[in-house]
């Protein structure tokens, strides 16, 4: 007897022909107020609907051209870039949250010097030196290094001076929402 195989559900994006799978893009939701919401987790299924692809230039374009006000025939709120980036990050810190309640993420140089990293996120005031040794590290692991703007990552951990963050087997899903974040705000991947 053979598996069936499980078809992953696709959604078309705003004013394309593409389709693309739902960890690929954001949906946006008219609302009975009138007004454009995020429909982060895609729960609410009873209100007209659009999708867009998750990189920044989609964004951008779908929010500052008017593309979503156009197809949902609504308006957007003042605040909807904010939202949409907060959700992502928000999404991000629970994420790291979880990980390192877990044990799967290491923080400091002298720990993450030592791991087994799938992934380094450092901050961008991080020394030069340091950074290049890191680098080093992580090309031997071969894992990506993901440097965020300052103070950034001191705020996902919720650690004064946290400068440096290594990421265990066990963490994938910190990557996922890593990916998500660098995709929209397009902070550096090394």
């Amino acid at each position: 007897m053979r598996a069936k195989a499980h078809k992953t559900k696709t959604y078309q994006l705003l004013g394309q022909q593409e389709q693309l799978p739902q960890s690929a893009v954001i949906k946006f939701v008219k609302a009975p107020d009138g007004f454009i919401y995020l429909d982060g987790d895609f729960s609410l299924t009873e209100m007209p609907a659009v999708y867009i692809a998750k990189t920044a230039q989609a964004l951008s374009q779908a929010v500052n051209e008017g593309q979503l006000e156009q197809a949902l025939n609504a308006q957007l709120k003042e605040n909807t870039y904010q939202d949409v980036m907060q959700y992502f990050d928000n999404k991000l810190a629970q994420a790291i949250h979880l990980s390192r309640k877990s044990g799967r993420i290491n923080i400091g140089f002298d720990q993450v010097k030592t791991a087994k990293n799938i992934a380094i996120v450092v901050d961008e005031n991080l020394s030069p030196r340091v950074l290049k040794e890191l680098e080093h590290k992580a090309q031997k692991l071969n894992c990506p290094v993901y440097q965020l703007p300052q103070g950034h990552l001191e705020k996902l951990v919720n650690l004064e001076n946290a400068k440096v963050v290594g990421l265990l087997k066990g963490a994938e899903f910190v990557l996922d929402c890593l990916h998500d974040t660098q995709a929209l705000s397009g902070f550096d991947k090394k």
